[in-house]
Order: C-alpha cells, then structure tokens, then sequence
C-alpha cells in the first residue's frame, strides 16, 4: 500500500510540473495551426484567380473580437455565405507590424501589411495585383496578444503569389 502511494505522489508531481508545459505548448501549436489555416485561405483566393481566369481577392478584417479571413470571389467586400470564409478563433489575434518583430531578418527589402484597407488581389495568373506603390512582399503577422512570449508567425506573400510561413521569439529575428 505504500509503495502504491509514493508511485501515485510521485505521478501528481511530474503531472504539476508538466502541466504548465503541455498548456504552453498547445497554444503555441494553435497559433502555428492558424498561420496554416491563412495560408491556406491564400492559396485557394490564388487558385479561384487562376481557375475563374479573373481577380479575386483575399480579404482580412477585424469582426468585433474575432479576425475573419475569407475569398471575396466578386471583390464586393462583403462577405457572403458562399464564399470560403476562416474565422480566427480563440485568442490569435492578426498583428500589425508595429507589434510584430522588425520584418528586416526576412530578407526582404519592403514588407507590407495590406490589411484592413486593402485586400490581397490575385490576378488571373496567379499574381498578385498590387496596384501603385508595390511592396517587394506583402505578410500577414498572428499572435497571441495576452501572450507574447509564445512568439509570433507570418506569413509572406511574393510578388508571383508565392507563400512563405515564418516564426519569431518576442522581439524577434524571423526564421523559416
């Protein structure tokens, strides 16, 4: 019997110190997963352009206290129920780059954020439609406001409507 409680105190002593690393390492992966999810949500707007052989947009936009990430298929910017829509949910917010680690580490020479004025425009080639005053890359920056010791994740968008997914510690630098 006493072998069975010092067995069951010694599992409730490695299960309070491996709980706070479990916890952390789940909302690490969700933000992970969700930099996934909008990457994918930019590759099927790129895939609609290509298909339908028109523009087509990628959108972002805050929603009270959600972020919403969807394929404006008629460039209204509106969404509707029939366009592919990803609700960012929990607590990964969209940053903006003030908030994010300096985009310099990414070796790009202008980096910019094109939300919530302007969606990401794909042409019918799969380009993206930049208009005037073309960064050399477009990126997208999630993180976890309430905790930003978990790091942060972007995603960069070439010119050719190429995506490229990143990671950074709080304050940076970026690594792929």
């Amino acid at each position: 019997m006493t072998e069975l409680l010092v067995v069951g105190g010694i599992m409730a002593l490695i299960a309070v110190i491996a709980t706070p690393t479990v916890v952390r390492n789940i909302q690490v992966y969700r933000l992970s997963s969700a930099a996934g999810e909008v990457s994918t949500m930019l590759k099927l707007a790129r895939y609609e352009a290509i298909r339908r052989n028109t523009n087509v947009s990628c959108r972002i936009a805050q929603e009270g206290n959600e972020w919403v990430v969807w394929v404006d298929l008629n460039d209204d910017g509106t969404r509707q129920d029939t366009e592919s829509m990803l609700m960012l949910s929990g607590a990964v917010r969209v940053a903006s780059s003030s908030d994010a680690p300096t985009a310099g580490s990414m070796g790009f020479v202008n980096v910019s954020t094109p939300w919530p004025a302007n969606p990401i425009r794909f042409n019918f080639r799969g380009q993206i439609n930049y208009g005037a005053n073309a960064p050399s890359v477009y990126a997208v920056y999630l993180w976890r406001p309430s905790q930003p010791d978990y790091g942060f994740r972007a995603l960069t968008l070439t010119p050719a409507g190429r995506t490229k997914s990143w990671r950074a510690a709080d304050g940076g630098p970026w690594t792929d």
